[in-house]
């Protein structure tokens, strides 16, 4: 569905799924992903004409906290439609590695090898005070944000080639951690 706000889109489509079948809606509901629209938080927002990606927060039809990652597109008639949406845990779940305590982490989905390149999702700091992150394609792209809501989002107009390493710092400049995120695919 198209609409002339961003936000109403997003809301819309994550209550909502009417562009899907009856069938695929409740499979959406079975697995907890349509949620409550009056409980939609937007968290973070970055805007790249005539993109927008958007962090959230919602309740489901169970009311179970969830959060997902939202690429939006405005058309040349000024409307908005949601283009791809990743729920929290839905493609990445969290390692023992990274719930260890030795160093901070950032937990990143999206899409790699696509135009626009986009990625969000949450930073583990483990008090170790990270304040922005780097991420450095393969082939010299960089990107960066600041962490809020434990949370930092990714946008470009650029190919990102993989593998993607992010940069964790923190209020000093400091690099805190580097890890590979979007590693190359092996065909």
């Amino acid at each position: 569905m198209s609409q002339q706000d961003p936000k109403k889109a997003i809301i819309e489509n994550l209550s909502k799924a009417s562009y899907l079948s009856p069938g695929d809606q409740k499979i959406l509901r079975q697995h907890g992903l349509l949620a409550q629209a009056e409980s939609i938080h937007f968290l973070k927002s970055l805007y790249l004409p005539p993109y927008g990606l958007y962090a959230v927060s919602y309740k489901n039809d169970a009311g179970q906290q969830r959060g997902g990652i939202c690429l939006v597109r405005q058309d040349e008639q000024g409307e908005w439609q949601v283009r791809s949406v990743v729920h929290d845990n839905e493609k990445r779940q969290i390692t023992q590695e990274e719930m260890q305590a030795s160093q901070p982490w950032v937990l990143l989905s999206g899409a790699v090898g696509e135009k626009p390149f986009w990625a969000g999702g949450s930073v583990i700091d483990h008090g170790f005070g990270v304040t922005h992150v780097l991420l450095r394609g393969s082939n010299g792209v960089l990107l960066e944000d600041s962490v809020e809501e434990n949370l930092v989002l990714f946008l470009a107009d650029k190919q990102m080639e993989t593998p993607i390493e992010a940069l964790l710092y923190n209020h000093q400049q400091t690099l805190i951690s580097t890890q590979t995120i979007f590693r190359r695919w092996e065909k």
